[in-house]
């Protein structure tokens, strides 16, 4: 099964609910799944072959983010 990526877990310096953190694809978490901290913890989770792999959706909206900075 494919764990999303955090796409932030604080608001104004407040660490958020586990039920309010965003994820790059828009998936409400629960208390009990397991997530990735951030992009860059799944994209070295990827690298270096680990059993966790990042949910596609959330890779895309990663990708789709860093393609649109100029």
């Amino acid at each position: 099964m494919s764990k999303h990526i955090i796409k932030y877990d604080y608001r104004d310096g407040v660490k958020l609910a586990k039920h309010e953190i965003q994820t790059w694809c828009g998936h409400a978490p629960q208390f009990s799944d397991w997530l990735f901290q951030d992009a860059q913890h799944a994209l070295f989770s990827i690298e270096q072959g680990s059993l966790q792999v990042p949910c596609k959706k959330c890779l895309t909206a990663v990708i789709k983010t860093a393609q649109e900075v100029k």
